[in-house]
């Protein structure tokens, strides 16, 4: 399952947590994706906020199904790399950013939330 929060006008990365803790609390899972980088990955379980990635190949890639953007359930397909680095902060860390890799669905969660932003 993939969620975007309603888009409201760039703030600071505390809108975003407070869209995906309101996401949460509604009982949403997956992949779910908020304003200013802050999305929940599904492999990890946890919240993150995105400053920026990297392929770690770009040779790398595989076509994937995400849902559209509209509410009927629409799909479309995007190639997106494998494997990513990932340099941003987990949820508690404050302003701590720090590098890691992200693999699969928890790295097409990311590419897929930030080609949104």
């Amino acid at each position: 399952m993939h969620v975007a929060a309603p888009e409201v006008p760039k703030q600071s990365p505390a809108v975003g947590w407070s869209q995906l803790a309101f996401l949460r609390s509604q009982g949403q899972t997956g992949c779910l994706c908020c304003d200013d980088g802050v999305m929940h990955i599904p492999d990890a379980n946890r919240g993150i906020h995105v400053v920026e990635w990297r392929a770690v190949d770009p040779h790398l890639t595989r076509n994937v199904t995400l849902p559209g953007d509209d509410d009927e359930g629409s799909k479309i397909t995007k190639e997106l790399y494998q494997k990513i680095h990932v340099l941003g902060t987990t949820a508690g860390e404050g302003s701590k950013k720090r590098w890691w890799a992200a693999g699969q669905n928890d790295g097409y969660c990311i590419q897929a939330c930030m080609a949104k932003m």
